[in-house]
Parts: structure tokens; C-alpha cells; sequence
């Protein structure tokens, strides 16, 4: 079962944080995306805290890649409350960060 776990977080992981050739660029963000550094997420007496500059779609996946709430949220800070303790991916436009609550 370990094992099936790893595959699939490795697999997971390289989908979600593929790395692009050394010779390739990164396209040019639109004006509508987010950088990275724009984004603040923090875990808090199990809430997640998303602070965002401007209105954003945020979808939530288990580890397993189901999806568990998909909301949009406005600018500043919000709280999500989720149903269970665990390992989440959290993916805001094209940002993706892995949440342990």
C-alpha cells in the first residue's frame, strides 16, 4: 500500500510540478494571472488562510487528485474549513501548493 501511495505522490507531484526543458522559457503571465509571490497560504487551528491581491478561482483536491471544493474568493484574506484532517492540493490559477492540515 506504501508503495502505491509513493507512485502515485510521485506521479502526482510531476503533473502538478513538472519542470519545463532547460533551454524552454516560462510563458509570459497575462495581466489576469497570479504570481506566486502575490499569494500568501497558511494553515491556522485547521483553517486554511488565503490572502489575495485580486478575485481568484481556488479548487482543493485530496491527494488522490479528487476534487473536494472548488469557490471563488475575493481580495484579502479568507478562511476555508475542510472536512477532514490530511494532505490537500490546493491550485489558485496556476499556482499549486500542497496544504497538511
Amino acid at each position: 500500500m506504501r508503495k502505491i501511495l509513493t507512485i502515485l505522490l510521485l506521479a502526482l507531484s510531476a503533473t502538478a510540478f513538472g519542470q519545463l526543458p532547460r533551454n524552454q522559457q516560462p510563458p509570459a503571465r497575462t495581466v489576469s494571472e497570479l504570481a506566486p509571490e502575490e499569494v500568501t497560504v497558511s494553515v491556522e487551528d485547521g483553517y486554511i488562510l488565503i490572502s489575495l491581491p485580486r478575485q481568484a478561482q481556488v479548487k482543493i483536491f485530496t491527494i488522490l487528485g479528487q476534487p473536494v471544493m472548488t469557490t471563488n474568493l475575493g481580495a484579502g484574506t479568507s478562511r476555508l474549513r475542510l472536512p477532514a484532517r490530511g494532505i490537500y492540493i490546493l491550485k489558485i490559477g496556476t499556482i499549486t501548493r500542497r496544504i497538511t492540515l
